[in-house]
């Protein structure tokens, strides 16, 4: 487009070429329209979903660090408050993922107190302090399977936004407490009415995913990652804050997660 005007230009200077104050003033208008056009051309090209995920994922260690990981285990401790800021509960667990051939794991208690969670791939069993026994009550079956999938889930990202099924919505620049942030939402193939909706939002200059909104069963959480763990080859969470978000936009402190002594072992 820009050698066409050029040409064009050049082949009225040619007819002209006796008018020397109109050769001038084409000239410097066949400069001020290819300059345009330059600047036109060269203007970024917006980032997309896509590559904002494989930045993040870069910035947590690589695509190729996460796929070779095969054992991933850390303490994990929760700190339960109130509304009105007092401690309900503190939850202290040694976490456990095998994640190959196929994903196997457990949630166990470091307390006084047993109450262990193990997948096994197929079934879910339980300790309570001393006794053991397989989960198979399709009401206590569900909540054994979102505990583990949600502590899975969460030591996963931003690796699992790769993942087949998962849809990317980028919506733009956002301020998250005076910081730039790219924002996305993030919806999977195999969502319903009730599924949970996601948002994530990127650091915009070192891409570090530092907080995701869930809208849970019409209770809506903002998780700050406030301090990341960098010892083994990838980057994980070691510090993150969980508001809940009211009605009238109002938030409260609803958890604290600390997750130290990170031990992970590659192919």
């Amino acid at each position: 487009m820009m050698m066409e005007l050029y040409m064009r230009i050049m082949m009225i200077l040619k007819k002209i070429n006796n008018n020397e104050l109109l050769k001038t003033e084409v000239y410097r208008f066949g400069f001020f329209m290819l300059f345009s056009l330059c600047l036109i051309g060269c203007e970024t090209k917006e980032i997309t979903a896509d590559e904002i995920v494989q930045k993040s994922i870069d910035a947590h260690g690589g695509i190729e660090s996460w796929n070779k990981l095969t054992h991933l285990e850390f303490d994990k401790t929760t700190i339960l408050y109130t509304q009105d800021g007092t401690i309900e509960k503190e939850i202290v667990q040694r976490q456990l993922f095998l994640l190959k051939p196929t994903l196997e794991g457990s949630l166990r208690s470091k307390g006084l107190m047993k109450n262990d969670l193990y997948f096994h791939g197929d079934a879910f069993s339980k300790v309570i302090n001393d006794s053991v026994f397989m989960v198979t009550e399709p009401a206590e079956l569900e909540v054994a399977r979102n505990t583990f999938f949600a502590a899975h889930y969460v030591v996963c990202q931003p690796f699992k936004l790769q993942d087949k099924g998962v849809i990317l919505d980028y919506i733009g620049e956002e301020l998250l407490d005076g910081k730039k942030v790219h924002t996305l939402n993030v919806s999977y193939s195999t969502d319903d009415e009730n599924s949970d909706i996601w948002t994530y939002y990127f650091d915009i200059d070192t891409y570090q995913l530092v907080a995701n909104k869930v809208d849970h069963n019409d209770k809506i959480s903002m998780i700050q990652n406030l301090e990341f763990d960098s010892k083994t080859s990838l980057t994980f969470n070691a510090h993150r804050k969980s508001y809940t978000i009211l009605e009238n936009d109002s938030t409260f402190l609803r958890a604290e997660y600390f997750y130290k002594n990170f031990n992970a072992l590659f192919e």
